[in-house]
């Protein structure tokens, strides 16, 4: 054989070689309805896939977190509201108690009423999701508050720090201080009960302070869902802004990676016409080699 037919079979080898992994590849992206399928189908394409794949990935992580921060919320929500409910009913029963012209009969429903409530109080605060004491704090193992005087605060007032998104960072608990204030309500309603059952000289002076101490509570706890509420729009936009960044960035993606049907066919139709044309050339070639040696 000479040289320049041995050279020319190899090249229309290397030929056949290079419309097979053509003609794989179009099998492969109209397979998978990709045009990109490897980092050497398109380098570029296959980097830039990659970056907003990450980008999904994070996007998911991040809803993911806002809907778990949304459900401790609406917890938080539910037991504050059930907090504001009782200051209203503390305040109203104070001022009745103050009423001169109560007998010691009222004034006993009253009390029953006022010790129900500070119990009721008292056990929101100690309120438990799965097993979590959820206004203790960082603390969530140990109860809130304790539930005899003087009702002192048992967790701590740290707060978990959550990020929601690239740029946003938010306080995942609320704390039994926050929802309290500074009213030391639980000790002053102790004290109005008190006089409520056994009046003295002082009756006008405890009541009023009691008054006031309950008056401040229900300050606080209207303060508290201010910001849970506040903060829950926030979630709100987040989530929204979240979902529409994923849209966003998915059709991005499918713009790179997904294939033209049509284009593909005609590919496919192509690449199989250059490889028969090739098999031939090369079955010609062998066969005029095979005759040479006769």
């Amino acid at each position: 054989m000479r040289v320049t037919d041995s050279q020319f079979m190899y090249t229309t080898q290397h030929a056949l070689m290079r419309q097979n992994i053509k003609l794989n590849q179009v099998y492969e992206q109209i397979t998978t309805g990709k045009r990109i399928n490897h980092i050497s189908d398109d380098s570029v394409g296959w980097n830039q896939i990659q970056r907003l794949n990450r980008s999904l990935a994070m996007n998911e992580a991040y809803k993911t977190t806002i809907g778990r921060v949304e459900t401790e919320y609406m917890r938080y929500e539910t037991v504050v509201k059930q907090q504001e409910e009782i200051a209203q009913q503390i305040n109203e029963l104070i001022i009745q108690g103050r009423n001169g012209a109560l007998d010691a009969e009222s004034r006993e429903g009253l009390v029953i009423e006022l010790e129900g409530l500070k119990e009721e109080m008292i056990s929101l605060l100690n309120t438990q999701v799965d097993g979590r004491y959820i206004f203790s704090g960082t603390d969530e193992g140990s109860a809130a508050i304790s539930d005899v005087p003087p009702y002192n605060l048992l967790g701590n007032d740290d707060r978990r720090q959550v990020q929601v998104s690239e740029t946003k960072i938010i306080n995942g608990n609320f704390v039994a201080s926050e929802v309290l204030g500074t009213s030391d309500i639980l000790n002053q309603l102790d004290a109005v009960i008190g006089e409520f059952k056994n009046p003295t000289a002082d009756f006008e002076q405890i009541t009023g302070d009691g008054l006031d101490a309950a008056i401040d509570f229900h300050h606080s706890v209207l303060s508290t869902l201010t910001k849970i509420g506040a903060t829950g729009n926030t979630l709100d936009r987040l989530l929204e802004a979240s979902e529409d960044m994923g849209v966003f960035t998915e059709n991005m993606r499918d713009g790179l990676e997904s294939l033209n049907m049509a284009d593909a066919a005609t590919r496919l139709n192509q690449t199989e016409l250059m490889l028969q044309a090739t098999q031939a050339t090369y079955m010609k070639l062998v066969s005029n080699s095979l005759f040479n040696y006769i």
